[in-house]
């Protein structure tokens, strides 16, 4: 895949320095356009024909396969949230007191409480796996750990590709590999990498992996798509609707009620999938991503995490190695003492936005941010160092802007 230039033009962010992509990417013009035809389409009744139901939904079907490489379009569920994909692999995932449920901790609370609520109903072990202290080689040492935590009695791993606060990469063919020869499943949320950073579905292996649209996919609020693996193919999905059943395009009998489910994850779609503005704006985003391609995308972003990681250590703000994180994501510890709300204050009154979650400071740049951006950051940056710094060349070398 080609190298591929800033795509600012493409979106309408005007004077904002935009480094939140984890918080929430801005809407690129085109999957704004789709949602107002949507909008235009909708407002007039007649305009909404029968196909109209069906076929963004096959193109988002199509375009998320191509996106992870998975077998089949038909493993490919339209979802309206995280947790509504999480409640379905629960809902059929056969599980037996006394095992346990692997996580991670601090994780997204889309992927904890249904797992809280599993255990507590059925008698399993929750097994949250602390988030260890040294950043430099955090990644190395927490997937050490989630995988010690890994056993003959676990059900269920359930992890973010990367950890949502701090960008920390998750080995996920690694783990993988365990929870599959002790009997478990491994199930994926996403949300914060898919459209950024390369999912293969051949090499991992994982049982389901659902994303909401609105982060890295670029996509709109309240639309997730979901891939389900051989095993849950066959399950019951959490509503009865119309569109799930086999012949629901054939609207004159919709009333000769069908026994069978459409066919693979098809059956898990969320009722009103055929949503007429966000389907076409969803459709639209995962046409774009598939274009530039996620590794061109990664490449791109690692090239800007690069100058802000370099320049930061340099401050003496502590960066983890980028073969720790994802190449989208850095997450700067706050130092002890600092004033947070007067930090949040300085990044807003210079139109650089930016996330606090915990104790971290989150800069998550992509495809429209540029060598501005990252200057803009720096400035505000600057003002916040640590009292005591340390030496920068033991932590990687600094870039410049």
């Amino acid at each position: 895949m080609p190298a591929i230039q800033c795509q600012k033009s493409l979106f309408s962010l005007g004077d904002i320095h935009y480094l939140n992509a984890a918080y929430m990417s801005p809407l690129s013009k085109k999957t704004e356009a789709a949602g107002l035809e949507g909008m235009q389409r909708r407002r007039t009744p007649t305009h909404i024909k029968p196909h109209h139901f069906f076929e963004h939904r096959t193109r988002i079907r199509i375009q998320c396969q191509q996106l992870i490489r998975a077998a089949s379009p038909d493993h490919i569920a339209i979802l309206p949230s995280v947790s509504y994909g999480m409640a379905i692999v629960a809902h059929n995932t056969p599980v037996q007191r006394g095992q346990n449920i692997v996580v991670a901790a601090h994780q997204m609370p889309s992927n904890f409480y249904v797992w809280q609520r599993l255990c507590a109903e059925q008698g399993l072990e929750l097994r949250i796996t602390p988030q260890p202290e040294e950043i430099n080689r955090r990644a190395d040492y927490w997937n050490e750990a989630l995988l010690d935590n890994i056993d003959k009695n676990t059900a269920i791993v359930s992890l973010g590709h990367i950890h949502w606060l701090d960008g920390t990469l998750f080995a996920l063919h690694e783990i993988s590999n365990k929870v599959h020869a002790c009997g478990g499943v491994l199930i994926v949320d996403a949300t914060q990498s898919l459209g950024a950073l390369p999912l293969d579905i051949q090499l991992i292996q994982p049982d389901a992996v659902i994303a909401a649209s609105y982060k890295c996919l670029m996509g709109p609020y309240a639309m997730a798509v979901g891939y389900f693996g051989p095993r849950y193919l066959n399950g019951v999905p959490l509503e009865e609707n119309w569109i799930n059943r086999v012949r629901s395009d054939d609207f004159p009998n919709l009333t000769r009620y069908q026994r069978s489910y459409r066919s693979g994850a098809l059956r898990y779609d969320v009722g009103e999938s055929s949503n007429f503005i966000l389907s076409p704006m969803l459709a639209s985003a995962l046409e774009q991503i598939n274009t530039w391609g996620v590794a061109a995308v990664a490449d791109y972003c690692t090239g800007l995490s690069r100058k802000i990681a370099g320049n930061a250590t340099e401050m003496g703000f502590r960066v983890s190695d980028e073969t720790q994180r994802a190449p989208h994501y850095i997450g700067l510890p706050i130092p002890p003492g600092t004033n947070t709300p007067a930090m949040a204050q300085a990044f807003a009154a210079h139109n650089v936005a930016v996330s606090i979650r915990g104790d971290f400071l989150r800069v998550t740049p992509l495809i429209y941010n540029d060598d501005a951006d990252i200057a803009a950051l720096l400035d505000v940056l600057a003002g916040f160092r640590p009292v005591s710094t340390f030496s920068a060349a033991a932590h990687g070398t600094p870039g410049t802007p």
